[in-house]
């Protein structure tokens, strides 16, 4: 009797697990949802009108600006919005409900407002708890917001979405990771921000040092491009069809006052500077027009649902990694890399002591274990640490005491914690890198990538000495290795050089979940 009644338990359970994972299990396929593409250039919009003498100077051309500082990426977002007479497509891997995210979603809102077609794309990973206010956004006429690679409905129960990403982990691992701001098919901006404080220098525990670049020009063009395949891929889904449904008008204009309200008092203490209108940005992007930098670029572009495409999958790289390798091949001099997550392959290690026997200068920069917020990924990154430096290779670790972060944080009267999340690759100062790429498994096989590689001296070179001083001592440790085998910690505190002999300062809390992930076989997954 106790083993019929056992057996039937496990047969309701494994019902339950059916029933509450089936409705989870693939993409909604049977949904009216039209495809919808980037405008046509207009020569005779705002920004057509602007940039129109330098595109005739600068024919098959693009115009790029460093957006080095969090302030300058945050207000270039804001700027570009306002002068938007057409479209506005957003594509992000997270966007937070915080100041950064609230106040740039309400411009967005605005724009709408003014007849402006908003696009939104989200991961539907990091996007989950914001259901409502997604709801209140989408429910404007001229805004529509899709998911990325939707995990089942919203209404299911929390267990059941972590039992449907448990059930289908191969598809849970394909998450979007790509960050695009494109407005008119004119002026985008791409880098490794996401959408929130920590990447703006709003927060008041720690920031991000990143890196974003401003475009214009025909590589626009390839952006909007790069955007539209996403967004009409079967991969990205209407919200209606995951559930969250614009709701009743009554309880609308509720949360609609209520996100006003938000909105409003998020403004009041906003450290930067948000009193300027269409006619400011102009006035000011003709001024910083002498600074852009004209030269010829491409957009590097994952395949949508790279880890499940039979063409990539998980035995080939990225099309992005191997652009950056052709390249590579023909590097004479010095390569800069900065990769916030760092797990390098047997067979890329091996390829550095081949290309620094040749002669060449390799400088690596990454996080420390006590800046970094993955310590699955530190753990990992630790085992190959010896093994780069055996090549001759520069490594360096940033630090959360970072002279530098002062440029990065809206208060830099705080002592605000510095961690670094830029992705970038400098190639014998002529080529360069921005983007979402990191130099890990998880960019290489899993999440869907973006990029922008400009062929130009100029702005390889901008960027190069902006990595030259987070690798100075103050910023950065640079390692090395003492007695052939023992790794030693270097940097300046005070005008006095010290010297580590195991990580810096991170804790005993950091250092025991370092040993514990170390063992774990997920290095795949990182």
């Amino acid at each position: 009797m106790f083993k019929i009644k056992r057996s039937l338990k496990l047969s309701i359970s494994g019902c339950l697990v059916v029933l509450i994972v089936g409705g989870c299990s693939s993409l909604p396929k049977d949904y009216d949802a039209p495809s919808t593409s980037a405008v046509t250039q207009d020569s005779s919009s705002s920004f057509g009108q602007l940039f129109k003498p330098a595109y005739e100077a600068h024919p098959d051309k693009s115009a790029f600006y460093l957006l080095d500082t969090a302030k300058s990426a945050y207000l270039a977002r804001i700027a570009i919005a306002e002068v938007a007479e057409k479209t506005i497509d957003a594509q992000y891997y997270e966007w937070k409900g915080d100041t950064a995210g609230i106040i740039l979603a309400n411009r967005l809102r605005l724009a709408a407002e003014r007849g402006v077609r908003v696009r939104i794309l989200l991961d539907d990973l990091t996007s989950y708890g914001h259901d409502r206010g997604l709801a209140v956004l989408n429910s404007h006429p001229n805004m529509e917001i899709k998911l990325f690679n939707p995990l089942g409905r919203r209404h299911i129960s929390s267990l059941s979405r972590n039992l449907s990403m448990t059930v289908q982990l191969d598809r849970m691992t394909n998450r979007m990771h790509n960050k695009i701001f494109a407005v008119d098919n004119h002026v985008a901006i791409m880098g490794g921000r996401n959408i929130g404080d920590i990447y703006f220098g709003l927060s008041d525990k720690f920031n991000f040092r990143d890196m974003d670049l401003f475009a214009a020009g025909p590589i626009a063009t390839e952006i909007s491009e790069s955007f539209d395949h996403y967004w009409n891929s079967p991969w990205a889904v209407p919200l209606e069809e995951v559930g969250i449904k614009i709701p009743p008008e009554k309880k609308l204009a509720k949360l609609r006052d209520r996100m006003e309200a938000s909105y409003e008092a998020e403004l009041t203490r906003f450290p930067y500077p948000l009193d300027f209108d269409k006619k400011d940005v102009l006035k000011h992007l003709e001024e910083i027009e002498a600074d852009f930098i004209w030269a010829e670029g491409e957009v590097l572009s994952d395949p949508v649902g790279k880890s499940m495409n039979d063409e990539i999958g998980k035995e080939s790289p990225s099309p992005i990694i191997l652009r950056l390798r052709e390249l590579g091949e023909n590097v004479k001099n010095e390569a800069l890399f900065v990769s916030p997550y760092l797990i390098l392959t047997r067979a890329e290690i091996e390829s550095l002591t081949r290309y620094i026997q040749k002669g060449i200068t390799f400088k690596i920069l990454t996080n420390s274990m006590i800046t970094s917020n993955s310590m699955p990924v530190i753990a990992h990154y630790r085992k190959t640490r010896k093994r780069i430096l055996e090549t001759g290779a520069q490594l360096y670790e940033v630090r959360p005491d970072a002279v530098a972060r002062e440029r990065h944080s809206a208060h830099p009267e705080l002592n605000i914690k510095h961690s670094l999340h830029a992705k970038i690759v400098v190639l014998d100062r002529k080529h360069v890198f921005i983007g979402t790429f990191n130099l890990d498994p998880r960019s290489r096989y899993l999440n869907t990538e973006v990029g922008l590689l400009v062929h130009s001296p100029v702005l390889s070179e901008q960027v190069a000495q902006s990595i030259e001083k987070d690798l100075q001592p103050v910023n950065s440790w640079r390692l090395s290795l003492k007695d052939q085998n023992q790794l030693q910690w270097t940097g300046v505190i005070d005008g006095e050089e010290i010297h580590y002999t195991s990580d810096p300062k991170p804790g005993f809390m950091r250092r025991l979940k370092s040993g514990f992930f170390s063992v774990l076989p997920i290095k795949g997954q990182l």
